[in-house]
């Protein structure tokens, strides 16, 4: 695969290519961040606390659970 003109990137491309994470606004980090399952909590000012909208199923298969008996436990 050929790599474009480094004049044809933007900044964004250019971080991402480099392997650094890229320069987002809040509002665009909380929205990627809802489409990867997490949703507002809480806000106070500027700060948002977001969590995860599914059962954390890793913790409940470590625990030797099913996702079901988590689920009734809560």
């Amino acid at each position: 695969m050929a790599i474009p003109c480094p004049r044809a990137l933007s900044r964004k491309s250019l971080r991402l290519l480099a392997g650094e994470a890229p320069v987002v606004s809040g509002s665009e980090a909380v929205k990627a961040l809802g489409k990867a399952g997490y949703e507002l909590d809480e806000q106070h000012g500027s700060h948002i606390i977001l969590r995860r909208t599914d059962p954390p199923k890793a913790l409940v298969r470590e625990a030797g659970l099913t996702v079901e008996e988590f689920t009734c436990l809560l």
